[in-house]
């Protein structure tokens, strides 16, 4: 009876990219994590090596290699602006707002994804981009794996 209402945990996330099957195997949305790594301070994806949804719903997050929290105070450097990531494209459609709202148009988007060979946004699972214009990509057809993970 346990297991009906509990799962084993998940790995949603890895090396910045979203694993859709597994997504879909414990039917959580895009938004869901997304919201997950917002709390856990994480605000674009591409810092993320590994997430995962944990039996209870939690989610836990290894960040990448210089990703992990350190302060300008104690590297003695200037305090720089922060890079929020923005979702500009869930499972193929695109937040055309998010783009005006960065003053770029679907041109520059074009261009940017002829550049990851993408011809187009259907093929996109999921894409971010942040205020530096650094465009982050999961696509459909991903062939990443996961390790499983016991309890």
């Amino acid at each position: 009876m346990g297991r009906l209402l509990t799962f084993e945990p998940t790995v949603v996330v890895q090396d910045g990219k979203f694993l859709r099957r597994n997504l879909k195997s414990i039917r959580y949305s895009i938004d869901n994590i997304l919201q997950m790594l917002r709390e856990q301070q994480v605000f674009d994806i591409s810092d993320v090596e590994t997430a995962i949804v944990e039996a209870n719903g939690a989610l836990s997050v290894l960040k990448k290699t210089g990703k992990q929290p350190i302060t300008s105070e104690e590297m003695n450097l200037p305090p720089t602006k922060s890079t929020m990531s923005y979702p500009l494209i869930i499972e193929g459609k695109l937040y055309t707002d998010v783009l005006s709202d960065l003053n770029l148009n679907t041109s520059w988007l074009n261009e940017e994804l002829k550049q990851h060979g993408i011809t187009t946004t259907e093929e996109v699972f999921f894409a971010s981009i942040n205020h530096n214009n650094d465009l982050h990509l999961s696509l459909f057809d991903e062939n990443l794996c996961a390790p499983r993970i016991r309890n």
